[in-house]
């Protein structure tokens, strides 16, 4: 029996093998490298769209929390304002009753005391824009119109922030002006200090004076407030509409 030769048994060159050393095998080294590192490349490229694509979504989810807990804001707000016009009418009359009787004296009290707190300033949830507008991921909106419609929506919401700094002006005058006519033991009994709950006075309270001049710009100041929170209504519903908007909007965009 004939042993087999080592030349026989031994495998046959591959053909990267046969191409070791020469030109063609440095070009196909250098192919091959090039290949790699294309592919490194594309695949980080691709995790890093994904890891953006799912922090645009987050966003986007948190930003349409927002603008639902603005709406429901809104509707609650346009129901507040509506009940501190009908309450300042309410004052203005008794104002006007040149003889009020000991339960006009106490709703005359109980309003002026508590006409401050029924007028709410608006307030955006905006920390979701806030937040991508400081870190820059507002890029990651590509979609134009969806990009103008969300900047659009918090630049007149901020304009609707500085007709609360001209309320809370006026307030502050209209709280100076009370204090000529309303007696200051008094509004201490219609407040309840530990729940700050507001309650009837037990007393019929009489104004410290009537001087038409005293009350005339104490009401004067209270229709300026009234006025700006009346106006600011208007401004709500085209706020809230916008938003209303935006978020179908963005969930058409991302099939939320």
């Amino acid at each position: 029996m004939e042993n087999d030769s080592p030349e026989k048994s031994a495998h046959p060159p591959t053909k990267a093998a046969s191409l070791r050393g020469t030109w063609k095998g440095y070009l196909f080294e250098f192919f091959m490298l090039f290949f790699a590192v294309f592919l490194g490349f594309f695949v980080e490229n691709q995790r890093e769209n994904y890891s953006e694509k799912q922090q645009e979504l987050q966003f986007i989810r948190s930003m349409i929390d927002d603008l639902r807990k603005d709406t429901a804001f809104f509707n609650a707000l346009a129901i507040e304002k509506k009940k501190v016009a009908e309450n300042y009418d309410s004052l203005v009359d008794l104002f006007s009753v040149s003889k009020r009787t000991l339960r006009q004296q106490q709703r005359l009290y109980v309003l002026a005391r508590t006409m401050p707190f029924s007028i709410n300033y608006l307030q955006i949830n905006d920390r979701t824009y806030e937040q991508m507008k400081g870190s820059g991921n507002l890029r990651l909106i590509e979609n134009e119109l969806i990009s103008h419609q969300i900047s659009e929506y918090y630049f007149n919401s901020k304009e609707i922030r500085n007709n609360t700094d001209e309320t809370v002006i006026r307030i502050e005058r209209m709280l100076e002006l009370q204090g000529n006519l309303f007696d200051a033991t008094v509004f201490r009994d219609i407040v309840d200090m530990r729940s700050f709950a507001f309650r009837t006075p037990k007393t019929y309270p009489k104004l410290v004076t009537e001087d038409k001049r005293d009350v005339n710009n104490y009401l004067m100041s209270l229709h300026y407030v009234v006025s700006i929170s009346s106006f600011s209504g208007k401004y709500l519903k085209r706020l809230k509409s916008e938003a209303e908007q935006l978020i179908i909007a963005l969930q058409l965009e991302y099939n939320l």
